[in-house]
């Protein structure tokens, strides 16, 4: 009898061992993914700091085994880096500078069975000087060379001062020398410098400091042949393939055209819209036929170069 009954808490033991090694119950609340893979019970959320004071971030978490997390910071750019050290649930940051206001903040969280990443919290300043009464303008778009501007505006119990900052990739918020009015003045800004960049105006006074949600900057470029519509010949029955390359921002869009009475007028070709164009020649009559592309971009359209086509014997 004692034979049997030990024989049976043995099978219960080495059932229960299985169950365990098996098991993806979290020892804290029983939440996990069936195969064990991290899973985030409690998303960082975003929050709004006043400078040179700290600030925290946290995150729930589990998976089995039990996974370890890497915070991660982003200057706005989405390149996120590790932040040395940040290992833990939360995350302490012990002094809020101005360079990493509106930084994203994200967490990794990876085990042998996967990974997962958090969604991203935002780093917000806590307004404590003049009031915001005018952001910039969500989004400015130009053509190059035009010029862009910004306005802001606060308004404060006491005298205030403004400086305006642009934003780098890798780089971050940096003040921009001399603009110190409420508009941002930017002569010119070429296509390869500011395509979709940021800027941001600070306001100070005695109370404190106040930062403007970002503008946007979007500049666009005029198109530009960098090779046009070129003389051509051929024999009836056969296409001839005339093409053209531009440079300029997109979208870009195509038009066509050919003149049967020496380029006094036009007539669109339906659906070609491509930079390559095949002329179907029918007869010797097509002899002296006038080909031409209208290139389109947001910032206006261009005319090619007359071509000339031409029926060989």
């Amino acid at each position: 009898m004692r034979t049997f009954r030990t024989y049976c808490m043995l099978l219960l033991l080495l059932a229960w061992t299985a169950a365990c090694d098996n098991s993806t119950l979290d020892p804290n609340n029983g939440e996990v993914r069936p195969d064990g893979a991290p899973l985030i019970i409690s998303e960082p959320q975003d929050a709004a700091a006043t400078l040179g004071q700290p600030v925290s971030f946290s995150i729930e978490y589990t998976g089995i085994p039990f996974p370890r997390v890497q915070w991660r910071m982003s200057r706005g750019n989405f390149d996120y880096t590790d932040i040395p050290g940040a290992n833990t649930a939360v995350l302490n940051i012990d002094e809020v500078t101005l360079d990493m206001i509106g930084n994203q903040i994200r967490a990794f969280v990876q085990n042998s069975r996967g990974y997962v990443e958090s969604r991203q919290a935002v780093l917000s300043l806590r307004n404590t000087g003049p009031k915001i009464i005018r952001h910039p303008e969500n989004l400015v778009t130009i053509c190059a060379p035009e010029d862009a501007s910004f306005t802001a505006a606060a308004s404060g119990s006491s005298p205030y001062t403004v400086q305006w900052q642009e934003h780098e990739d890798r780089i971050g918020w940096t003040d921009l020398a001399g603009a110190s009015d409420e508009t941002l003045q930017l002569k010119s800004p070429p296509p390869s410098q500011a395509i979709f960049k940021k800027y941001r105006a600070v306001f100070r006074n005695a109370d404190g400091i106040s930062v403007t949600r970002p503008g946007v900057l979007h500049v666009q470029s005029s198109l530009r042949w960098l090779s046009q519509v070129l003389d051509g010949e051929g024999v009836p029955g056969v296409s001839a393939r005339f093409s053209v390359n531009v440079t300029g921002s997109a979208p870009q869009t195509f038009e066509w055209q050919i003149s049967r009475d020496n380029g006094i007028s036009w007539i669109s070709q339906h659906g070609e819209t491509g930079k390559e164009f095949f002329l179907r020649i029918k007869s010797v009559a097509d002899d002296g036929l006038k080909l031409r592309v209208k290139a389109r971009n947001p910032c206006g359209t261009i005319i090619s170069r007359e071509g000339t086509f031409r029926i060989i014997d």
